[in-house]
This record gives structure tokens, C-alpha cells and sequence, in this order.
């Protein structure tokens, strides 16, 4: 089973917190950071010292000074348990990023963080706008701290991420982009439950044909493609990160029949959902 862990509205009521891996390992324990987990939030994960690996959906990362790790919601990661390396840490909910009436910096920072993992050499970028908001949040929790860490969050986004996708403006605001992101939305709520494009094309209102143009235009992918890329992101997580048999995986993400899971697996990846498992770090690690 692979835990989840919600933001601590009690503990950050404006919604950012920053804090440093030593508090972080202070505050939960080694022993479950090193564990597969999925967090409900967005979090930036900038290494100040040292080095070591961190997993990310499947995927190791090597850390060192400068690298910024970056985490969506309902992705799965956990600290390498031989890490050896310090830093900072900042969460933050969807609606903490920009003003409800900025929706097109919402959607363009939004899109960036979610296309990208891991970035590196980012520490005289960022460094002191993360050691500022740090310090601000483990000061007065109030509403002048708080327009202050929105503030500093703001400008780390921005020098991260916006200006790589200001030049998609024209997307961020189309019809197009507003369609795909309803699209999204309900593949997140139903994709184990819905695996074929007609499942979505009433809700949206919309014929198969035009959410095809809609998924092409903004992902560069078939809608099919964007259905099947979230369900074998999910079947990866629970193949490589659960030791539930494969069976139940099966039957957990809408597949009448395990040998379905297989064969959509396969297709995808040429490899079996047991080779996969077999394949995997985390077990591995844990043999």
C-alpha cells in the first residue's frame, strides 16, 4: 500500500511551508521518508550540500548541490535510504501560487511543475529566495508573513519556471487549453474506471474528433494516448511500488481481466507486469 500524506492545514494555515531535510527527518524519521509515498500537494526540493539519489515514479535521481527536485501531486517518491545530503523544502496548495485573477499564470507555472522532475544548477538562482522564505515561515505566522511568502514563492516560480513558458501564453488562454484541462480533470477522478475516449466526449460535449485536435494542440498526444499515459503511470506505481498481486492491481484500475493488464502493459512497455515488478528498485533495495 502506498501512503499518502495530506497538507498540515493545522500546523501552516496560510498554506506554503519551508522547511530544511534535517527538519523534515526530525519531524517524520528516516524510516518513512525512505518509503514509497504520494503527497497531495506541490513541493520543491532544492540540495544545498552534500549528494545522493532520490526516486521519483519509477525514476532515480542523483542529487547534489544546485539540483531542485520537483514533485506534483499523487506522484509517488522517496528519499534513497543512504542519502547523505541537506537542503530546503517547500510545499504549497494549488490556490497559494498566483491570485485567483491571474488564471493564465495559474495554468502556465501549473503546466511547467507538473512537466518536470528535476532540475539542476539552480542553487545561485534560488538559493537565497529559499533560505528567505524559510526563515519567514519559521517567523510571525500572519498576514504580513503570509503576502511575504507568497511573495517569495512567487518569484521562485517565476524565475524557475514562468519564463520558459511565457511564450505559451496564447495556449495557456485558448479554448483548447481550458477543454484539455476539463479533460484532465476527469481523467484524474475516472481513469480507473473509463479507459476509452467515448467514456469522456459526453461529459465534455465534445466529438471524439475535436478532443483529438484539443490533445494534439496542447499535449501533442492522441486523447487516447493521454488516457492510456495515466493509467500505466498508475499501474507502475502499484506494480513497482505495491506488492499487491497483480491480479487485484488488475481489477483496481478497471480491467475485466488480469490478462488485459498484461497485454495493455506489454504494449506500452514491452515488458510483463511481473518482469516489472522484478525489475524494480524499490524491491530490490528491500530483498
Amino acid at each position: 500500500m502506498i501512503s499518502n500524506i495530506r497538507f498540515d492545514n493545522d500546523s501552516y494555515l496560510l498554506g506554503i511551508t519551508a522547511d530544511s531535510v534535517k527538519d523534515l527527518i526530525y519531524r517524520r524519521g528516516k524510516v518513512e521518508i525512505t518509503q514509497p509515498h504520494r503527497v497531495d500537494f506541490y513541493v520543491l526540493i532544492l540540495i544545498t550540500e552534500g549528494n545522493g539519489y532520490h526516486y521519483i515514479d519509477n525514476k532515480l535521481f542523483h542529487c547534489r548541490p544546485g539540483t531542485l527536485l520537483v514533485l506534483s501531486p499523487l506522484q509517488v517518491h522517496y528519499f534513497d535510504s543512504n542519502f547523505h545530503w541537506d537542503g530546503y523544502i517547500i510545499t504549497f496548495q494549488d490556490s497559494e501560487i498566483f491570485p485567483v485573477d491571474n488564471l493564465s499564470a495559474n495554468h502556465a507555472v501549473t503546466k511547467a511543475i507538473r512537466s518536470v522532475d528535476i532540475m539542476d544548477g539552480l542553487l545561485d538562482l534560488v538559493g537565497r529566495e529559499f533560505n528567505m522564505l524559510y526563515e519567514e515561515c519559521h517567523s510571525h505566522q500572519d498576514m504580513v508573513s503570509g503576502s511575504l511568502q507568497r511573495n517569495l514563492l512567487q518569484s521562485i516560480l517565476y524565475k524557475i519556471f514562468f519564463r520558459n513558458s511565457y511564450t505559451k501564453q496564447d495556449v495557456y488562454r485558448s479554448k483548447e487549453f481550458r477543454c484539455f484541462q476539463i479533460f484532465s480533470d476527469q481523467i484524474e477522478k475516472s481513469f480507473n474506471q473509463r479507459h476509452n475516449v467515448s467514456d469522456y466526449t459526453e461529459d465534455l460535449r465534445v466529438s471524439v474528433k475535436r478532443l483529438n485536435s484539443v490533445c494534439k494542440k496542447v499535449k501533442g498526444m492522441s486523447a487516447k494516448q493521454v488516457i492510456d499515459a495515466r493509467l500505466l503511470l498508475e499501474a507502475k506505481r502499484l506494480i513497482g511500488y505495491t506488492s499487491a498481486p497483480i491480479s487485484e492491481i488488475a481489477f483496481s484500475l478497471g480491467f475485466n481481466e488480469p490478462t488485459n493488464l498484461a497485454k495493455f502493459f506489454k504494449r506500452h512497455t514491452d515488458i510483463s507486469p511481473t518482469e516489472f515488478r522484478n525489475m524494480s528498485q524499490f524491491f530490490s533495495d528491500n530483498k
